[in-house]
């Protein structure tokens, strides 16, 4: 049973449970986003990423770097459902305490916190093996769903695709290497990816459906078409790579990194094809590349989400927890 099988058939059930009048007006959404949302005085958005070692973060990622990255996968969740962050709470489980090591995590955070102007509000702390939990909370008036993409949308991505598994590979190698500009850009890819608040805010009204490149594209793409029923076909010549990416690695190792690397934490998105003009004004306002990579088609018997003009044989989506058991 993998990742995506055990929370559909394991936990999405539970959701149907609590008091009938919290049930039918309390929450838009709860499990399938990348957030649930609460309606209140305000829809409030809640997004929970648990981050372990070795399989998340390396062993030895700067503590920096770990503390800004496990709060930006979060904001990221938050940036796909349009809502903007306001708070959020931590439980960390550490082997040890080491004072010099907990205060590079925290300033490592505190860097992301405060460019957002987001609070700890509370959490915990326990011994054990290191595993960090971060709950952030968000608001949403006007939330952006995965099934909402229609018949006939383009396909648009935020940033550049590839750079993190890029990134992820150089800082497994780097001590066979010679680590230059470009390479140096792809690891802090990996170990700080940029949130996109802003662009997540501003896309409200715009996009019909949204999610972050969190799993690879291909992979995050299919969550899209299968809950909006729908297929979409990406063209791999339309993929945005960086420079950097491009330096380092060749084509053929580029593409399929873009197309199922993962851990981006770009924005993908379908929008109508007459909203290109408030995708063009949106990318140049805010400084952010967003590059449109396929469209959206009805629904096939065929696999949900098909490559056009691939350099590479796509033999695996992308990652998944538990997919080979």
């Amino acid at each position: 049973m993998d990742e995506f099988t055990l929370i559909k058939t394991l936990f999405q059930p539970l959701q149907e449970l609590g008091r009938e009048e919290q049930a039918s007006s309390s929450f838009l959404k709860k499990i399938g986003d990348d957030a649930a949302v609460w309606k209140g005085q305000g829809n409030l958005a809640f997004s929970i990423d648990t981050l372990v070692e070795g399989v998340h973060f390396t062993p030895d990622i700067p503590p920096d770097d770990l503390g800004y990255r496990c709060l930006a996968v979060n904001l990221s969740d938050l940036a796909a459902m349009s809502a903007t962050p306001l708070f959020y709470t931590l439980a960390i489980t550490l082997p040890k305490v080491e004072q010099a090591w907990l205060s590079a995590f925290i300033s490592g955070m505190e860097n992301l916190a405060r460019k957002h102007q987001i609070s700890l509000v509370g959490g915990d702390t326990t011994k054990g093996p290191l595993t960090i939990t971060i709950q952030a909370h968000g608001s949403c008036p006007d939330p952006v769903y995965r099934d909402g993409a229609k018949v006939g949308d383009d396909v648009y991505v935020s940033g550049s695709l590839g750079d993190a598994a890029a990134g992820l590979k150089l800082w497994l190698d780097r001590n066979t290497l010679t680590l230059d500009e470009h390479k140096n850009y792809l690891i802090q890819r990996f170990h700080r990816p940029t949130p996109r608040v802003e662009l997540g805010d501003a896309l409200s009204g715009v996009a019909h459906a949204m999610l972050d490149v969190s799993d690879g594209l291909l992979a995050d793409l299919t969550h899209i078409a299968e809950a909006s029923d729908v297929s979409i076909m990406v063209d791999a010549h339309l993929l945005p790579l960086s420079d950097a990416l491009l330096n380092s690695f060749d084509k053929h190792q580029a593409v399929e990194w873009a197309l199922t690397g993962g851990d981006d934490y770009e924005l993908a998105f379908t929008a109508p094809v007459e909203a290109c003009d408030a995708v063009r004004f949106l990318s140049r306002i805010l400084n952010i590349p967003i590059t449109r990579v396929g469209s959206v088609a009805s629904s096939n018997t065929e696999a949900s989400v098909q490559v056009k003009n691939a350099v590479i044989d796509v033999t695996r989506l992308g990652y998944n927890h538990f997919q080979n058991e």
